[in-house]
């Protein structure tokens, strides 16, 4: 089983701790780094996908059933998230500069997370 740390996180209880681990226990089987800063991406369920700083970042569908996680950053611009229509987002969700985010997707509802990020501590962190 393959996992990653990940700096910075929130916890399960909102609070920020210093190391954060993805792994298969928490509903992603799969855990993909996906490179560059302009990303589509057609997420499988069971599937945890992490990114970088991404200048834009569209999920050009998402599985009925199942789960999956996406992990990006957002740099000195915002990023430019595109979703499908029926995907359910939170209701005040925006995309923020220098914001780290956390996507979580089940059957067609997101819950989304982002929090403000240090781009020169977390300089080649996901």
């Amino acid at each position: 089983m393959k996992s990653y740390v990940i700096q910075n996180f929130k916890n399960d209880r909102g609070e920020l701790g210093s190391v954060r681990r993805i792994s298969s226990a928490e509903g992603a089987e799969r855990l993909c780094e996906l490179p560059g800063t302009d990303i589509t991406l057609n997420p499988e369920a069971e599937t945890g996908y992490l990114c970088g700083t991404v200048s834009a970042l569209t999920l050009s569908d998402y599985p009925a059933k199942g789960s999956f996680l996406v992990v990006f950053r957002s740099g000195a611009v915002p990023t430019v998230l595109t979703v499908p229509v029926a995907l359910v987002m939170p209701e005040d969700f925006s995309v923020e500069a220098n914001t780290r985010y956390e996507i979580h997707v089940r059957d067609g509802y997101a819950l989304a997370a982002g929090w403000e990020s240090d781009a020169a501590q977390e300089e080649g962190s996901v």
